[in-house]
């Protein structure tokens, strides 16, 4: 039976492919693992999916930074923006009339993001603005 793959436009795919390896130095043979930060971002998807991830940890940081959550909220981030850029791939496709949209893909990845999302907190965070009342004080004109 073929393996049935989607894939954004511009991807291809080859079932046989293997992952990449490279000889250590004690002749062992190792494989190479790729991380998104190895790609260069330029592609749509990439792009797309770099938006979501900040505008998400901007959502649960109230405004703040990356440094803000914890290593396995920034992995589960980043795998909701890039489950949401390939839900919205099938998505396109499907409504642009694309036989190949695969709606069972579709609904796992539709689950997935959303037990993730889930992990993650559905809630935005409400930015601090109560500011400090000693600091607004001292300033010229109280602060005006």
């Amino acid at each position: 039976m073929a393996e049935h793959v989607t894939l954004l436009p511009g991807m291809t795919h080859d079932p046989r492919a293997k992952p990449a390896r490279y000889m250590d130095g004690r002749g062992h043979s190792r494989v190479v693992l790729r991380t998104i930060s190895d790609l260069d971002g330029r592609s749509v998807a990439a792009k797309r999916a770099s938006a979501l991830k900040d505008a998400i940890i901007s959502d649960l940081t109230g405004g703040g930074t990356v440094d803000d959550l914890s290593a396995i909220k920034r992995q589960l981030v980043e795998s909701v923006a890039i489950m949401s850029v390939v839900c919205e791939d099938i998505q396109s496709r499907y409504l642009s009339g694309d036989p190949a949209a695969d709606l069972k893909q579709l609904t796992v990845l539709l689950n997935a993001r959303r037990r993730d999302c889930q992990l993650l907190g559905l809630d935005r965070v409400a930015r601090d603005v109560t500011g400090n009342l000693e600091l607004y004080l001292s300033q010229p004109n109280g602060g005006r």
